[in-house]
């Protein structure tokens, strides 16, 4: 009948809305799980990979908190340009956390 169709549709709906339901749920707290994996990376960094796009890559090793990437174009054509500055760090058990920023050459 109609009605029985109806109801196991229902079900059906039911069931799946709480698949996605539980599924969304695992997925936050991977997220979670990523996000403090992440942040433990960022305060016991012990060694990080930066790369600026057009001016080339490197390795700090050991990483220590206080280090800095100084870029010195010696192209005074660049100036204006904009490039992304990308910083991986890792800590001793291998987790690593990512960072970007964009920044534009100026003149001093």
């Amino acid at each position: 009948t109609f009605a029985a169709i109806a109801q196991e549709n229902e079900e059906a709906a039911l069931a799946n809305a709480e698949e996605a339901k539980s599924q969304a749920q695992l997925a936050e707290e991977a997220r979670q799980a990523a996000d403090e994996n992440a942040e433990l990376a960022r305060e016991n960094a012990v060694r990080a990979e930066w790369t600026i796009t057009g001016f080339g890559q490197d390795e700090i090793n050991p990483f220590r908190q206080s280090d800095e990437v100084l870029v010195e174009p010696t192209d005074a054509g660049r100036v204006g340009d904009s490039f992304t500055f990308i910083v991986t760090v890792y800590d001793n058990a291998g987790n690593k956390a990512s960072a970007r920023h964009r920044f534009t050459v100026v003149e001093e």
